[in-house]
């Protein structure tokens, strides 16, 4: 711990690494890359878990680090694991370092963690000290607990890439359902997961896509037992506190755009409730196959898009639209027209702006088939 503390006061950023490594060999020898390792997972952990308490002396794993929840995420998981199960132990069987173990922590004394990671369940002890009393080296695939609330985040990183197919997780998603089939269950998985494969595995529990930040974190697995009543999506935008689920109505128009075009929230989007999201806020789709919303009144707390002008989409007449409106800054959204889609800050370059306002397009699709046409909205966006 001393030594950690004496590193930290170096720098270490990409010009003075060398200079401040080769000063800490010195006094350090063959420690100084844990040492430094260890400082600059700290750094990066702040922006993660600054919320939960003493986490800005963990130790970590980089991969540990990168799959970890974001505080604020882990938190909400904690809480809602809780109400569905004031009264349950929960144990996480896949702990690693002790993040979730940590949010859990401060919602209730009865929990538990395991892991096969002998490092790790090291780094866990150490950083949850008298918070959780119970971690313990066990196989997630071979239940070491009855009657318990099961907590499991698999691996989904491997030598710094990404697994994508649930098969590959460590342990693979479809045997964890198998082994803890019948019993209360929550499972974090990528956000991008496909839905339809989780079908499949017979899961027939929520699934739950959660953003922050603006940025969608996760997706995560609820059982049956813990599941909203009749839910089987839902989205939580935990910056603005708000959830939407598949058992809200979805009375939605399709309609010419109003005076605002909102972008929904990523979770949103991603747990396929745009239309749920829409009939609670008075919006309408421009297009019953796109994902962008319009109309008259903003809704409290959500960036929106004050239309200014809208035109059949080509480049040419989108540049001219731009220039009458004397645009020097321009923010690009995108959705249904590929050759914009894939590139868009080569449009923004080809474009060759010199105004002095910052403003927004979004240029979508609307009709299908031999009917469907670009079109642009320039927007004044509403911060």
């Amino acid at each position: 711990m001393a030594a950690l503390a004496e590193v930290a006061g170096f720098a270490l950023i990409d010009a003075t690494r060398l200079a401040d490594t080769t000063a800490l060999r010195r006094r350090f020898g063959d420690r100084t890359p844990a040492l430094v390792e260890t400082v600059l997972l700290r750094r990066r952990a702040a922006a993660k878990l600054s919320e939960l308490p003493g986490t800005s002396q963990w130790l970590f794993t980089d991969e540990a680090l990168q799959q970890a929840s974001a505080a604020p995420v882990a938190r909400h998981r904690a809480h809602r694991i809780n109400a569905a199960a004031p009264d349950a132990v929960v144990h996480d069987v896949t702990c690693s370092v002790g993040t979730e173990l940590a949010a859990l922590a401060e919602v209730t004394d009865r929990v538990l963690g395991s892991d096969l990671d002998p490092v790790r369940l090291a780094m866990a002890r150490q950083n949850l000290g008298n918070d959780v009393g119970w971690v313990v080296q066990a196989d997630a695939l071979a239940p070491v607990t009855r009657d318990t609330v099961v907590l499991a985040d698999p691996g989904r990183r491997a030598g710094g890439r990404r697994r994508f197919d649930p098969a590959d997780y460590e342990p693979a998603l479809d045997r964890l359902l198998d082994v803890y089939a019948g019993r209360d269950l929550v499972v974090k998985t990528a956000p991008g997961i496909d839905f339809e494969k989780i079908g499949m595995l017979g899961f027939e529990g929520e699934i739950e896509v959660t953003s922050w930040h603006t940025s969608v974190r996760e997706a995560c697995l609820w059982s049956p037992g813990l599941a909203g009543p009749g839910v089987r999506r839902r989205a939580v935008i935990l910056d603005r506190d708000e959830q939407i689920t598949d058992a809200e109505p979805a009375d939605c128009d399709v309609r010419p755009a109003g005076r605002w075009i909102i972008d929904p929230d990523g979770a949103v989007v991603r747990a396929g409730l745009v239309r749920q999201y829409a009939a609670r806020h008075a919006l309408w789709q421009l297009d019953p196959d796109i994902a962008y919303l319009s109309g008259d009144e903003l809704p409290d707390g959500v960036r929106g898009f004050e239309v200014l002008e809208a035109l059949a989409y080509s480049e040419k007449r989108l540049r001219q639209a731009l220039a009458g409106l004397d645009c020097g800054t321009l923010e690009i959204l995108v959705r249904g027209v590929r050759d914009v889609q894939a590139d868009p800050d080569a449009l923004r370059r080809r474009l060759r702006l010199r105004g002095r306002l910052a403003l927004s397009v979004v240029i979508t699709r609307i009709g299908a088939g031999a009917a469907a046409r670009p079109i642009a909205f320039v927007c004044r966006p509403s911060r």
